[in-house]
């Protein structure tokens, strides 16, 4: 999970790049996703270049 003050900046980046107003739930929800996808998209990485 990730912080309340990154999700406060995810809010700001989302309602600049696309003018869309995002509650905290809705924010913490996505940026969440978007950390998870990241991690998993390194585990990927990682097995698929082990020696």
């Amino acid at each position: 999970m990730i912080s309340e003050e990154l999700v406060r900046e995810f809010q700001i980046i989302v309602k600049e790049e696309y003018g869309e107003n995002l509650n905290y739930e809705e924010a913490t929800e996505i940026a969440n996703g978007i950390v998870n996808y990241f991690k998993h998209l390194k585990e990927a990485y990682i097995a698929c270049n082990k020696p």
